[in-house]
């Protein structure tokens, strides 16, 4: 494991930006790649991993730490500083609805949980919104690496044979993937040293703005004393998503992720989703749309308990409007249009 201090993790990403090619520096590489821009769709192994592996962690409460405890310390942290009108903070998407219907046996059946997305909206009429929008990624990427942390001593560093909860969910987890052909990283060291990973930074460059730097991460910023080890838990900020979609609507973030690293059905890795979080720029379309609608003053989501956790999530009404969009708006991939289809006629029942 590689330690820096600050000013080398500084020396490492100017020097990395700066490159006109791959290499590296204080033992740690830096790629150059054409420039990325808004996440794809992903293949389906990826799809079927994060299914298997959500739905177990949502299946118990004692499970559902794995993901929410990410979401509880960020709204935690965000609160000491913020208020609601100033920075909001809610869940969205698919794990939303399952979230919203998981108490109702008629309806839960028909919203599986898959992996959790999280939103930071900064008030556009913040006079001081890029410092604000600065600290929030530095928050989340602590957060992140802080949950990566206390995961990797569970599961693959220092695990202990008397922690029942982390024996219980390996064991479950090991058992769903092994009947998709699937393997998990907690089957045995071996496929955990085959799946193991860097967390990572991806950064503009500063010579060529048709490229961007991957520079492999010893800690993120101000998260000097949370080091990220290689192992199949990957945390990866990417700052440089600026594009529009497919009807030209500006697509403008800060992402940060937590992945987790299994073997396909092929044999080959497959790096799966586990929690994203989204921190938008002022130009951002969601977040002008958030804005306009009077999402700051809980017009746009709902506050519930679900799993032991005191949470906010999409209102209903927004999440099917949402849904909507994805399937008659956007360009919507065909192995997740008869799924939402599917959604948007069950909730539109359910409303009348």
């Amino acid at each position: 494991m590689v330690f820096l201090t600050p000013e080398e993790r500084y020396d490492l990403h100017t020097t990395a930006v700066n490159s006109n090619s791959s290499g590296n520096s204080y033992g740690l590489q830096w790629f150059i790649y054409d420039k990325i821009e808004a996440p794809k769709d992903v293949a389906d192994d990826n799809i079927l991993c994060t299914k298997l592996f959500s739905e177990t962690v949502f299946s118990k409460k004692e499970f559902a730490f794995v993901f929410l405890d990410i979401y509880e310390q960020l709204e935690k942290k965000i609160r000491q500083f913020y208020t609601k009108e100033q920075v909001y903070i809610h869940i969205k998407g698919s794990t939303a609805l399952a979230l919203y219907f998981m108490e109702n046996e008629e309806m839960e059946s028909s919203f599986p949980f898959s992996d959790i997305d999280i939103v930071i909206y900064i008030n556009p009429l913040t006079t001081n919104f890029d410092y604000v929008h600065r600290q929030m990624t530095i928050l989340a990427g602590q957060t992140f690496a802080k949950h990566k942390q206390k995961l990797d001593k569970m599961f693959f560093i220092q695990k202990s044979s008397s922690d029942n909860i982390c024996h219980e969910l390996s064991d479950e987890v090991n058992s769903k993937f092994a009947m998709a052909n699937l393997t998990s990283p907690f089957v045995s060291t071996q496929v955990r040293n085959k799946v193991s990973n860097n967390s990572f930074s991806i950064v503009q460059s500063a010579i060529d703005r048709k490229k961007v730097v991957k520079i492999n991460e010893a800690h993120f910023d101000h998260a000097e004393k949370i080091p990220l080890y290689r192992t199949p838990i990957v945390c990866s900020i990417n700052k440089t998503i600026n594009s529009k979609n497919s009807v030209g609507e500006i697509l403008h973030f800060n992402l940060v992720r937590m992945k987790m690293g299994a073997l396909g059905t092929k044999g080959g890795q497959v790096l799966f989703d586990c929690v994203d979080c989204i921190i938008p720029e002022m130009d951002d379309h969601d977040l002008v749309t958030f804005f306009d609608k009077g999402g700051f003053h809980d017009l746009a989501s709902i506050r519930v308990r679900r799993l032991g956790y005191d949470m906010t999530i999409q209102s209903l009404e927004e999440a099917y409007e949402n849904l909507h969009n994805l399937v008659y708006k956007y360009e919507c991939p065909n192995n997740k249009i008869d799924e939402r289809i599917k959604k948007l006629e069950v909730i539109e029942e359910f409303l009348t």
